[in-house]
């Protein structure tokens, strides 16, 4: 014998917006594991619409490209006056060589890219 499940409302969501943003990006919870726990909270729901609400939230594990180039700047120009850089990306903070690390990654190669001033 099969039972039937509501669909979540909009209102169900937001109630759980703050826990689902908390385990996913603070404590680093894996989608299937997040699953498992709305369930158990009384939000019967899939992956898939998991995925869909992180990405109408804008909650992502990864940073792009482009975005990376950006924090190089700002630190850049941060060390230029003899700061220190913290980053903090939806709520977590990242650690300095994952930082370094990230930023080699995603440089720009191109040889203009080279005579480029700060921005």
């Amino acid at each position: 014998m099969s039972t039937i499940t509501s669909q979540p409302t909009e209102g169900d969501w937001l109630d759980r917006k703050d826990l689902i943003r908390y385990e996913y990006l603070v404590n680093d919870r894996s989608l299937k594991d997040l699953v498992i726990l709305l369930r158990a909270q009384g939000l019967h729901t899939t992956k898939g619409q998991l995925e869909y609400r992180l990405r109408n939230w804008n909650f992502s594990k990864n940073i792009d490209k482009e975005t990376w180039q950006y924090v190089k700047r700002k630190i850049r120009k941060h060390q230029d006056k003899g700061k220190d850089s913290d980053v903090i990306y939806c709520g977590k903070v990242w650690k300095k060589a994952k930082i370094t690390k990230e930023i080699n990654r995603h440089r720009r190669t191109d040889i203009m890219a080279r005579f480029e001033t700060y921005q």
